[in-house]
């Protein structure tokens, strides 16, 4: 079952178990009806060390949790520096003119303020250096612990010089510790950072800003401020951004624009430029304007023409399957292998490839384990990983952005077809089932896109891009 510690919703949130899961504190049965917001220690997610690590998305979180417990101190997430205080100006205190020395006690208490803040933030030190510590995995422990000057951040206790060690160690882009490997890669991703056809223009600024940062640290010279520039444009997706950077350019060559003085500028030129949407239907005056980003979505959706071809194939498929003669019986429109006559197993295989398997491992168990209403086997917000599973089904109720597409797969009781597909959050694109007993994962599809963390006996943790996603053991599954 998934545990999700970070408690995402979708439109209905998917079941887990265990202290920060989803199921209702007094044990109630039944859908929940909301789900509280994680607090920013919470949200923080394990570092992971290696190539296709998590740092970007940690640097985010972590900011945000020491800003809310350190408060200033927490700035050197992002500063990379130690905040101080603002110096306290006698000469704004009319101190001539007060007989009865008013001014000079607010003076008295400005300095009495600062003085505090400066004292907090040293004594947080310590606590905000294990805190960084405490929010590391084990690989990536050891690998700040392997650099030269650990013995010396580990005395001091310094969070600052943890926090710069942190950034060094895991903004390097390979694994190799040859220092003209690790520039040579560097230079290469960032060369390489391009913005995906669905990705989001903020998105994308944020992977830049993490793959030039990643220049810097490997020991690159960081190129000029209107490079950079030109860079984040010319990496823009073109599908979207194609007539912004003709006119950039033809208004550099014209002299009709200055050239772009740093990443900033250009980030902000690309973000809020407006295009004319046309209204559908062709409604005369339904012109409307809109920005680039709002013309396609962030999420990695299959556009209208996919979809139709994807019908349009699974069409022919069953249009062949209608045809095909069953090795076993005789009939038209299955194969032996599903024969509703369970005849004798034998005959050739077919010459169409069958459709893939759903759910080998739920349906095997299904007779030893209590069912639930409407003929299910756990409630519809409750998520399984299947390892013998090579398709995706869950409820509707839990996805987003659901589409109409025949879907077929073979299940324990022959071929079945789904009608609808949805995206869920944190995942990836499912089949909608509501009549099936079961919402399912393939674990070969789970495995493929994210890094698991197997507890024998106990659960297997998902390291999603935002969070860990916890499934745990029930009732043998």
């Amino acid at each position: 079952m998934v545990d999700d510690d970070t408690k995402s919703t979708t439109k209905a949130p998917a079941k887990a178990y265990g202290k920060q899961g989803f199921r209702h504190k007094d044990g109630a049965k039944g859908s929940p009806t909301s789900v509280a917001s994680l607090n920013s220690d919470t949200a923080v997610p394990l570092l992971r060390m290696g190539v296709s690590n998590n740092f970007d998305n940690f640097r985010k979180k972590i900011s945000i949790a020491c800003l809310e417990k350190y408060k200033n101190l927490g700035r050197l997430i992002q500063d990379e520096t130690y905040y101080v205080p603002p110096a306290i100006d006698p000469k704004t205190y009319d101190l001539a003119n007060d007989p009865h020395e008013i001014e000079k006690t607010r003076l008295r208490e400005a300095y009495k303020r600062r003085d505090k803040e400066v004292a907090d933030m040293e004594i947080d030190k310590t606590s905000m250096f294990a805190y960084i510590i405490s929010k590391l995995s084990k690989e990536s422990m050891d690998e700040v612990q392997g650099a030269k000057d650990w013995a010396t951040i580990e005395t001091s206790r310094d969070p600052l010089a943890l926090w710069m060690t942190v950034k060094k160690t895991h903004q390097i882009l390979t694994t190799s510790k040859v220092a003209s490997v690790i520039k040579k890669t560097a230079r290469e991703e960032y060369a390489a950072c391009k913005q995906g056809g669905f990705e989001h223009i903020v998105d994308y600024k944020r992977k830049f800003d993490a793959r030039l940062d990643a220049l810097t640290v490997s020991g690159n010279n960081k190129p000029d401020p209107e490079d950079i520039a030109m860079d984040f444009m010319y990496g823009l997706d073109n599908s979207r951004y194609a007539e912004f950077k003709v006119e950039i350019v033809n208004d550099l060559q014209k002299g009709t624009l200055t050239p772009i003085k740093d990443l900033n500028t250009m980030y902000i030129l690309a973000s809020r430029r407006v295009v004319l949407k046309d209204s559908k239907g062709g409604v005369p005056g339904g012109a409307t304007f809109a920005t680039l980003d709002t013309q396609r979505k962030g999420k990695k959706y299959p556009t209208e023409d996919e979809d139709d071809s994807k019908s349009k194939a699974e069409e022919r498929y069953k249009a062949k399957l209608a045809k095909m003669r069953c090795y076993n019986c005789g009939g038209k429109g299955h194969i032996s292998k599903n024969c509703p006559k369970n005849a004798e197993e034998g005959g050739d295989e077919p010459e169409e490839e069958e459709p893939p398997l759903a759910g080998l491992t739920i349906a095997s168990c299904a007779g030893t384990m209590k069912v639930k209403s409407e003929g299910r086997l756990f409630e519809f917000y409750e998520v399984c990983l299947d390892s013998g599973s090579q398709v995706n089904i869950v409820d509707p109720r839990l996805l987003n952005n659901l589409r109409t597409v025949t879907k077929i797969y073979r299940s324990m009781n022959g071929v079945s077809t789904t009608e609808q597909v949805g995206h869920l959050d944190g995942f990836f694109e499912c089949n909608a089932c509501a009549d099936c007993p079961a919402n399912i994962l393939s674990m070969a599809d789970v495995e493929d896109r994210f890094p698991i963390t197997w507890e024998p006996g106990e659960s297997i943790t998902v390291h999603a891009e935002e969070r860990d996603i916890i499934f745990r053991r029930k009732e043998k599954m």
